[in-house]
C-alpha cells in the first residue's frame, strides 16, 4: 500500500496542477490517502522564494478489483459423438474461425452420403412421373389387342358347366367390388384422420417451437435464465439470475430441436394430405377396376348363353376394349397427388440432407474470436459431452479492472473520470478511465454496492484475476 499511496498521490497531484493553473493558483505537492502520514521537513540549502498558498487535495475514492476479459466463450460440442482430435492446449493463441477440436467424422459423413442418396431416390421417381413409355411397354399393349382382334372369328358352343362358372364368376367380381368398396373406403377414412392427428401434432410443435425461440432470444437479449429470470438474494432483493454456460446451450439445442421438430410436423400434415388424396384417388380407381371385372363377368356369362358363333364376337369385344383400356393406361398423364407425393418427397430428402452437412459443421470446435486457450477438458476418445466447458477461450488483448464501489460513493462517480491503478507486480502506476458504471447494485446482505470497470490506458502486463487497487480522482464542481 505504500507503493500505491506514493504513485496515486503523484497522479492526484497531476489532477490538481492542471485545475490550479486554469484558475492562476500555484501548486504544492499533495496527498490524496485518507489517513496522511506525517513526513519529515526538508531544510531548505538555498534561499527560497516566498511559498505559494496550499492547494486542497482533490477528493478520491478507494477500492479494491480485479483484472477481468472483455470477452470469453465457454464451447461445447451441440452433437453427439466421440472427439477425434483436439488441436489445442491450454495458453495457446489463436485466431477467429481457428479449427480447435474436431470429432470422429466418419458417421457425420455416412449420414450426408445417405441423405445425398435418398434425394437422388426421390428425384428420380419425380423423373419417372414424367416419363415417356417405355417401348416394351406399347409393345406389349399392341400385342393384347392384336390377340382380341384374331379371337373375334372364333365361334364355339356353351356348356353347362361352362355357364356355371361364368355365373360362380359374376357372383365372385360383385363379392370382390363390395369388399373394394369397403376396403377403400376404410383406407380413406383412416387417411382423413391421420390428416387430423398430423394437424394437431403440428399445433403443438408450433406451440414448442414458439416457447423455445422466445427462451433462446431472452437468454440471447439478457443473459438470464428465462424459466427463472430473478434469484432472491440473502437480503430479500431480487438479483438477475444470469444462465449459466450449460444452460444456455441446453436453450439453444432445444430451440434448434423445437425448429427442426417444427419443419417435421409441417412434412407429416403435407404427407397426410398426400396419403389423404392418394386414398381418394385409389378408391376411385380401384372401384372402377372392380366395376370393369364385375362387366367382364357379366359379360363372359352373357356370351356363353350365347348361340353359337355370337358368344366369341362378344368375348373378343369385351378383350379388346380391355387391350385398349389398358393401352391408354400407359399414356395417362400423372395424377396430381402423385405429382404432390413425389414433390413432398425432394423436400424431405433436402432438408433430410441440410440437416445432416448441419450435424458435421457442428462437430466442430473453432475459435469465435481471437484468443487465448484457458481451459481444454476433452481428450481425444472422449465423448463430446461433458459437464462444463469443452474449451474456453478468453480474449487477452481487451482487459477490464472491475471493482466494486459502496452506494455511498457511487453518485461521484461518473463516465470518462481519470483512475490511478496499481498492480501488485508492476513497477507503475497504470492510468485508465471509467467506462461503465453497474445501473443497479449488486447486494450481498446488507451491504450494497455497484460493479464500475475502468478501462486502462497501457494494458501490457496485465493478466485476468490479477489483483488492482485504485484511485479514482473526483474532480471538483465547477461554482
Amino acid at each position: 500500500m505504500k507503493r500505491f499511496a506514493i504513485q496515486t498521490t503523484l497522479l492526484s497531484g497531476i489532477v490538481a496542477l492542471s485545475l490550479s493553473t486554469c484558475g492562476n493558483a500555484s501548486t504544492a505537492q499533495i496527498d490524496t490517502q485518507p489517513t496522511p502520514r506525517p513526513t519529515q521537513t526538508a531544510i531548505p540549502t538555498e534561499p527560497t522564494a516566498t511559498p505559494a498558498p496550499d492547494v486542497a487535495p482533490l477528493p478520491s475514492i478507494y477500492g479494491i478489483g480485479e483484472v477481468i476479459v472483455l470477452q470469453e466463450a465457454d464451447l461445447v460440442f451441440v452433437v453427439q459423438g466421440t472427439v477425434q482430435e483436439v488441436l489445442v492446449d491450454k495458453g495457446d493463441v489463436v485466431k477467429a474461425d481457428q479449427e480447435l477440436a474436431v470429432l470422429d467424422l466418419r458417421r457425420f459423413d455416412a449420414d450426408i452420403r445417405q441423405a445425398e442418396a435418398a434425394l437422388a431416390s426421390a428425384q428420380a421417381q419425380s423423373d419417372q412421373l414424367v416419363a415417356p413409355p417405355r417401348s416394351a411397354d406399347i409393345a406389349a399393349a399392341n400385342a393384347q389387342i392384336e390377340r382380341a382382334q384374331i379371337t373375334l372369328a372364333q365361334t364355339s358352343n356353351a356348356q353347362p358347366q361352362d355357364v356355371r362358372a361364368a355365373e360362380s364368376s359374376v357372383t365372385n367380381a360383385e363379392a370382390a367390388l363390395q369388399a373394394t368398396r369397403d376396403q377403400l373406403s376404410l383406407t380413406k377414412t383412416n387417411a382423413e384422420s391421420q390428416i387430423g392427428q398430423a394437424s394437431e401434432a403440428l399445433v403443438q410443435a408450433q406451440a414448442r417451437y414458439a416457447e423455445a425461440k422466445s427462451n433462446w432470444a431472452y437468454v440471447q437479449d439478457t443473459g438470464n435464465n428465462p424459466q427463472q429470470p430473478e434469484t432472491v438474494g440473502p437480503g430479500g432483493q431480487p438479483t438477475d439470475n444470469e444462465v449459466e454456460s450449460a444452460q444456455r446451450e441446453a436453450y439453444y439445442s432445444a430451440f434448434v430441436q423445437a425448429e427442426a421438430g417444427l419443419r417435421q410436423a409441417e412434412q407429416n400434415v403435407a404427407d397426410a394430405q398426400v396419403v389423404y388424396e392418394q386414398a381418394k384417388q385409389a378408391e376411385i380407381t380401384g372401384i372402377q377396376q372392380a366395376e370393369q371385372q364385375v362387366d367382364i363377368t357379366r359379360a363372359s356369362l352373357e356370351k356363353v348363353r350365347l348361340p353359337a358363333g355370337q358368344d366369341q364376337v362378344a368375348s373378343a369385344q369385351a378383350s379388346l376394349r380391355l387391350a385398349q383400356a389398358q393401352r391408354a393406361q400407359i399414356y395417362a398423364e400423372p395424377s396430381q397427388a402423385s405429382v404432390n407425393q413425389a414433390s413432398a418427397g425432394i423436400r424431405q430428402a433436402e432438408v433430410g440432407l441440410e440437416v445432416a452437412k448441419l450435424n458435421r459443421a457442428d462437430a466442430r470446435l473453432v475459435a469465435p474470436f481471437d484468443g487465448v486457450i484457458s481451459e481444454v477438458n476433452i481428450d481425444p476418445g472422449d465423448p463430446s459431452a461433458t459437464n462444463g466447458p469443452a474449451i474456453r477461450v478468453i480474449d487477452v488483448s481487451n482487459l477490464l479492472i472491475s471493482v466494486d464501489i459502496s452506494d455511498a460513493d457511487i453518485v461521484q462517480v461518473t463516465l470518462d473520470q481519470t483512475v490511478a491503478i496499481a498492480i501488485e507486480g508492476l513497477p507503475t502506476t497504470l492510468v485508465g478511465q471509467v467506462s461503465y458504471i453497474a445501473p443497479e447494485a449488486t447486494v450481498r446482505g446488507n451491504v450494497r454496492t455497484y460493479v464500475v470497470e475502468i478501462t486502462p490506458e497501457d494494458a501490457d502486463g496485465l493478466r485476468p484475476g490479477m489483483s488492482a487497487q485504485v484511485e479514482i480522482v473526483i474532480q471538483p464542481q465547477e461554482e
